[in-house]
């Protein structure tokens, strides 16, 4: 159990880091390609097995993002329901991040939502969705989704401001 525990930890930490790796977002005016780093530190997730050997994994991630235009530090909610073989072996993730730094000189904070899938359960496979829900300050505005691609370790966001 405990082994099993501890690859379900590590396969948790990896997926949390599989969302940040490479960024490239796409705005209206103009167009703006960012890739940025992700420094990832998290403490252990609090994970819960059932009668049926589903596991329940939700946790706190913290990342440090930089790079083409993005400059700040993001707190990550997420939750992981693993399904053993018998059971399909699907993962399926969800939770909410908030970025708080600058974006292409901009400062304020975005919220967004990520949902993904890794149908066989192995890391690295697997795809899921980053959408936009809101920004503050000077970010007030902005709007977005995009893909996260977890074979190629990236994500496609296409991003814009709407007017205030």
């Amino acid at each position: 159990m405990k082994k099993k525990m501890l690859t379900l930890y590590l396969a948790a930490l990896l997926s949390a880091a599989l969302l940040a790796p490479s960024l490239t977002a796409l705005g209206t005016k103009p167009e703006l390609r960012v890739v940025h780093n992700a420094f990832l530190t998290s403490p252990p997730p609090d994970m819960k097995e059932l009668p049926n050997g589903i596991i329940i994994m939700t946790g706190t991630s913290y990342q440090d993002w930089s790079g083409g235009g993005w400059d700040g530090d993001v707190v990550q909610e997420f939750r992981m329901v693993m399904r053993p073989p018998e059971l399909g072996g699907m993962v399926t993730g969800d939770g909410y991040g908030v970025f708080t730094g600058t974006i292409d000189e901009k400062s304020g904070t975005v919220r967004y939502q990520i949902k993904n899938i890794i149908p066989d359960g192995f890391f690295p496979g697997g795809k899921g969705t980053i959408t936009i829900l809101q920004g503050t300050g000077e970010l007030a505005g902005i709007k977005g989704h995009g893909t996260l691609d977890f074979v190629n370790q990236n994500a496609e966001i296409y991003m814009h401001f709407e007017p205030s």
